[in-house]
């Protein structure tokens, strides 16, 4: 039935800073089961939105998250500012994990403070570029998918809290 249905149309995406956001080099969508948000997986990197605001049309107001440099400056940077992001999932512990083309990156929960970031470069996964993530909470692991294949990290009871894992 679709008589109760809503289609809503923009092309206007502005962040909080009242920065532009191009609707066309979207990734994916993901909702966050804890604050019902619509995180955007985007090729300059990831950002939020309200979908009650979302459907009242016209413009849609985005949050980028900001995380603090903590170098004495009180300046910050976006969340992944400038990475492709691909798919975005949470672990048991509610932490958000961003499939990019740098690896995977880990947040916390609100994604203000990076916890770990797993490249070829400190892991044995096949590339860097990871298109895809998902959460396992049978087996506490996440599985990736690369341009070089699949992997599967495991998370110990300890990588909820702390970040530690082994793949």
């Amino acid at each position: 039935d679709s008589s109760d249905d809503v289609v809503v149309v923009t092309k206007a995406f502005v962040d909080q800073d009242g920065n532009d956001i191009s609707p066309y080099r979207f990734r994916a969508l993901w909702e966050d089961p804890t604050t019902g948000n619509v995180w955007v997986c985007h090729s300059s990197g990831v950002f939020y939105f309200d979908p009650d605001s979302f459907f009242k049309g016209g413009t849609v107001n985005m949050t980028r998250v900001k995380i603090s440099r903590n170098d004495g400056t009180n300046l910050a940077d976006y969340l992944l500012d400038g990475v492709t992001v691909y798919g975005i999932t949470t672990d048991g512990a509610g932490r958000k994990w961003f499939a990019s083309a740098g690896g995977l990156v880990c947040t916390s929960s609100d994604g203000r403070t990076v916890e770990e970031q797993i490249n070829t470069s400190n892991s044995p996964i096949p590339s860097d570029p990871v298109y895809g993530v998902i959460y396992q909470p049978s087996s506490n692991s996440l599985l990736m998918s690369t341009s070089e294949g699949i992997a599967e990290y495991y998370l110990t009871a300890e990588a909820a809290s702390s970040g530690d894992g082994n793949l």
